[in-house]
């Protein structure tokens, strides 16, 4: 990985194992690795051996530090706790209850700062424009967070160089309904995960919608479904547009891990920043 997260910004972290495989993605970077097996033991385990040490983590899981016998394995490639903040923590694509995590030690709430995704309220007529220009590279991941209970309104649309829409990605009931401007395109659907209940996009709950643009196209998922749809672009969106018919709260969108601040747009239709009621909408 390279650049440096130890900047004092806001950084997104990602890991996902599948079998002996994982993937971390640092900020959008992504880093492919295998787990090493444990001796004597025919699948992936943690680090982590009695049953103490296990008891002080959550499900086995550490955040933030760890129990002396994993601090003193220098083949983990680390010895120091983490000093600074967390946020919006997802395990197996849900968030993390913060309840049920076990602390040890002196663990105080971090402040509420405005780089920390605030929400912002749209009223169902809003929408905002934010005063950013996207990368011009090769890869770039955008990630938005939403909650509602109407069954309609658009989330997210991409802009190109005169504000036309590329690519429109919109609530529709029970699924996200996907659309592109490009010759020959047809409207796209994608669905909820597997078992998901009727408007799961409306429930009034986060859900995490993540679209990766290449040059030509763009790719869609959310809540890190399995299901993914790959969208062709007219051309290269260079700015997006947030909300639109949309009634409920995004917070700050993501580009490439790095959070975007609404709070000085080039155009707000009525959005409501940095305060989202906590209400059924």
């Amino acid at each position: 990985m390279e650049g440096s997260i130890t900047d004092g910004a806001p950084h997104q972290i990602a890991f996902e194992r599948t079998s002996y495989n994982g993937e971390l993605r640092v900020d959008g970077k992504r880093k492919n690795g295998v787990i090493p097996r444990a001796p004597g033991r025919g699948s992936p385990r943690f680090a982590l051996e009695s049953n103490d040490d296990l008891d002080s983590c959550s499900n086995g899981i550490c955040i933030g530090g760890a129990p002396a016998s994993v601090l003193q394995d220098e083949s983990l490639g680390f010895n120091l706790d983490f000093v600074g903040c967390f946020s919006d923590i997802l395990l197996e694509r849900k968030p993390y209850d913060s309840s049920s995590i076990t602390t040890v030690g002196n663990v105080p709430p971090c402040a509420e700062s405005r780089t920390m995704s605030p929400s912002h309220f749209f009223n169902g007529a809003a929408f905002l424009v934010p005063d950013v220009v996207l990368p011009d590279s090769s890869e770039t991941q955008l990630d938005l967070t939403f909650k509602s209970s109407r069954q309609t309104g658009t989330l997210l649309t991409l802009l190109d160089s005169e504000g036309a829409a590329l690519l429109v990605i919109s609530i529709d009931n029970h699924r996200l309904l996907i659309r592109s401007s490009a010759a020959g395109t047809e409207t796209q659907e994608l669905f909820p995960n597997e078992g998901a209940t009727p408007f799961h996009f409306c429930d009034g709950n986060d859900h995490f919608l993540s679209v990766w643009i290449v040059s030509g196209s763009a790719s869609i998922t959310v809540d890190s479904n399995e299901s993914e749809l790959t969208m062709e672009l007219a051309s290269d969106p260079v700015s997006l547009r947030i909300g639109d018919q949309f009634l409920g709260c995004l917070d700050n969108p993501f580009i490439d891990g790095v959070p975007v601040s609404l709070n000085n747009p080039r155009v707000n239709s009525g959005v409501l920043l940095e305060s989202c009621p906590k209400v059924t909408f």
